[in-house]
């Protein structure tokens, strides 16, 4: 009762029933399909369901309770953002995409932020930050897949940022308005990329389009990564990274940019940052 549904799509429930059972009908929960429903308190959702859509239950204040069925893959922008009295979210493994404050303005995840270090993370994805008082000079996000786009804007104290290869980084995650270290990591491999505050462009809180490069290359796949290293274009993203992608993953292409401008990294290492003397054999 109540359920509009289009397709295996739930688009719009107009019911007024405190405890919904979504019918086993349902393949997705279509974009703000119970937006602002002040009634609903607890959804049961069927296995069938693989998808969340956008505000999906966005505004739903009076929701207390969600579990999220094995078999879900995807929860879309703002989907439980400002449910207020959320406090238990059940989320499993099958989840791979969680889009932008799915969870914000909730109290389960307001909870996750006071108590966790650094930040909250789901299935490998980094969804907010800690509070402020548990964030450390040092940030590792070893282990994870994905970070959201602002996560750390204005944590002045970050000095430094451990991350994998293959990170994908969203969005000015990591604008603290001033300099700070990203720790690049594969296995035993690890070099230091600076990150000056003057890549901020203050009036739109983000990274030039540069940094934003540098972003994209760690992010992207082994197939992308030599047409993407053109756009690097600032010696103190070339040549860590040139030296990083020749040993780390002994790639013929990068070993043969850093035997063509041989000099001029070994000259940049004893300048800038001798720990990269290391990868050159001297």
């Amino acid at each position: 009762m109540g359920f509009e549904i289009k397709d295996g799509v739930l688009v719009k429930y107009t019911g007024n029933e405190p405890d919904v059972i979504i019918p086993s009908d349902v393949t997705a929960i279509g974009e703000e399909a119970f937006e602002d429903n002040r009634n609903i308190k607890s959804v049961i959702i069927t296995g069938n369901v693989t998808s969340i859509g956008n505000c999906a239950f966005y505004g739903c204040q009076n929701l207390e309770e969600i579990v999220i069925p094995e078999g879900v893959t995807t929860i879309g922008d703002l989907a439980f953002c400002d449910c207020y009295n959320l406090e238990k979210i059940v989320i499993p493994e099958s989840v791979t995409e969680i889009g932008g404050s799915a969870f914000a303005c909730t109290e389960w995840l307001e909870n996750k932020t006071a108590t966790e270090k650094n930040f909250v993370a789901v299935n490998g994805i980094v969804i907010q930050a800690a509070d402020e008082d548990n964030i450390e000079e040092s940030v590792n996000l070893e282990g994870i897949k994905e970070i959201k786009g602002y996560i750390f804007w204005g944590f002045a104290q970050i000095k430094e940022f451990v991350i994998p290869d293959g990170l994908k980084i969203g969005d000015s995650a990591f604008v603290t308005e001033n300099d700070f270290n990203i720790c690049l990591k594969h296995d035993d491999f690890s070099v230091n990329i600076q990150i000056n505050k003057s890549e901020m462009i203050k009036d739109k809180v983000k990274f030039t389009e540069r940094t934003e490069s540098l972003f994209k290359f760690i992010g992207a796949g082994h197939e992308r990564k030599e047409i993407l290293f053109d756009d690097l274009e600032i010696p103190q993203y070339r040549y860590p990274i040139a030296l990083f992608m020749a040993n780390a993953y002994d790639s013929e292409f990068f070993k043969a940019f850093v035997d063509m401008h041989f000099e001029k990294i070994l000259e940049y290492a004893k300048n800038n940052d001798p720990d990269l003397l290391k990868f050159i054999g001297r």
